[in-house]
């Protein structure tokens, strides 16, 4: 009897098992239809032999599909268990509360289950095959809940695996390394967690909460990388609160990584706005107070502060504040630009802009970035005279000859002098050449 509940319970609604069904009905209905002498009785005997094979073979394609989500974000929990009682234990268990969490996520986060009788057919570990997975099932990722049981003296041990898995092909092209090392550190290794009986539902809990965590910043992260920056934040920084009021576990990894994302977001919407036009820089400043809140005093914060400082208030010396704070944290770093810029705004000589502009020269950067926002500080003060002779040496360093010596004469003109000091000549003959120098200033 075993054995016969063994076999019907592994093909009885099985794909394959749609073939002998067909052919289980052709044999029917022909005994049928040669047994039967009524031609009425006979077609109708048929017709009870196909709607009974139809509606089978519906069901069975039916049973065999995978969930497959509609709308919305959702995640695939693949929970592989020794039977159905564990199978249904462990979703409702760690299920319940991984949706307690999730729920509380404006964004409406979904759980699809892969049904246990299609575990078996979908326990691969193949990155192809979980793609393809993914793909039918249309989530964003996989995790996987193995629990396996040991009888020991004093009681039952479950050693249960979280894995999170494969991210769905629509993403993979936009995951950044950064993001790669941070689902490693987060949990895409398999994490084992030995408990009891007694204190299994408290570990499943635990565990849920971590996981719905993991869950939320992957597909704020996601978001990000697609540039969907409002979304990507109303999901990180509900998490970094609900991180703050967690006391327990070990939460450090998770805590560091949204604080990252945190960050990566307020920038990104800073660097969009200073590439406008007429940029607001009250909004510029907030964006960096606010990503400051989630990784104290980075090189970007001191960098983009010092313009911001610049551009508001035209304080000297505290911009120089800010550009000394970048010093300190590179000593090679594009801070040398601002440094020369300084040197030009506040009059200095031509040796020292020269100098100074040989030094960032030195460190590769934008230079028509620096260009137009030079020129733009002096369509706003005109009478900033040694500012030409700085967009002077830029146009120089990019090879606008024709451009930088219609500039010098503007400089020329404003400065009512002949032509630039010997000295520096010297100089600029030393940085660019001879031949570029004599074009520069008309002399054969």
């Amino acid at each position: 009897m075993d054995i016969i509940n063994t076999l019907i319970e592994k093909y009885f609604r099985n794909k394959y098992s749609i073939i002998m069904a067909v052919l289980i009905g052709i044999i029917f209905s022909i005994i049928l239809y040669f047994t039967i002498p009524v031609k009425c009785l006979k077609i109708l005997a048929i017709l009870c032999v196909v709607g009974v094979e139809i509606y089978y073979i519906i069901d069975t394609i039916i049973y065999n599909k995978l969930p497959k989500n509609k709308t919305d974000d959702a995640i695939l929990i693949r929970i592989i268990a020794k039977d159905k009682k564990e199978y249904d234990d462990i979703k409702y268990k760690f299920g319940k509360e991984f949706e307690k969490f999730l729920k509380s996520n404006e964004n409406k986060i979904k759980i699809l289950y892969i049904p246990f009788h299609l575990i078996e057919i979908n326990s691969y570990n193949e990155k192809e095959k979980i793609i393809k997975l993914l793909e039918k099932t249309n989530c964003i990722f996989l995790t996987t809940i193995k629990t396996r049981s040991e009888d020991t003296n004093e009681s039952t041990k479950y050693i249960t695996e979280f894995n999170l898995g494969i991210i769905h092909p629509v993403y993979i092209d936009k995951i950044e390394k950064i993001f790669q090392r941070e689902i490693n550190i987060l949990g895409m290794p398999t994490a084992r967690v030995e408990y009891s009986t007694e204190n299994k539902l408290n570990i499943l809990e635990v565990t849920a909460q971590r996981i719905s965590f993991i869950c939320k910043y992957i597909i704020a992260r996601a978001y990000y990388l697609s540039n969907e920056l409002e979304s990507a934040l109303c999901i990180g920084e509900k998490l970094y609160n609900e991180l703050t009021l967690v006391s327990e576990g070990n939460f450090e990894n998770i805590r560091r990584c949204v604080c990252s994302l945190c960050y990566d977001i307020h920038i990104a919407k800073m660097l969009i706005e200073n590439l406008k036009d007429n940029k607001n820089i009250n909004y510029v400043e907030n964006e960096l107070n606010e990503a400051n809140k989630y990784i104290k005093n980075t090189y970007t914060y001191y960098e983009s502060m010092s313009v911001c400082c610049f551009l508001k208030y035209r304080d000297i010396k505290k911009t120089n504040d800010y550009i000394g704070s970048c010093k300190k944290i590179n000593k090679n770093g594009t801070w040398k630009y601002s440094v020369a810029f300084l040197k030009a705004y506040c009059d200095e000589s031509e040796g020292k802009i020269i100098y100074h502009y040989k030094q960032a020269f030195k460190v590769p950067y934008p230079h028509m970035h620096l260009i137009s926002f030079i020129e733009d500080i002096l369509v706003s003060e005109p009478h900033k005279n040694m500012l030409r002779f700085a967009l002077m040496l830029l146009y120089l360093q990019i090879g606008e000859i024709k451009t930088a010596k219609g500039i010098m004469k503007e400089y020329i003109q404003n400065k009512q002098i002949s032509n630039i000091e010997e000295n520096s000549i010297e100089q600029l003959k030393r940085i660019y050449g001879d031949r570029i120098i004599k074009d520069l200033i008309g002399t054969n």
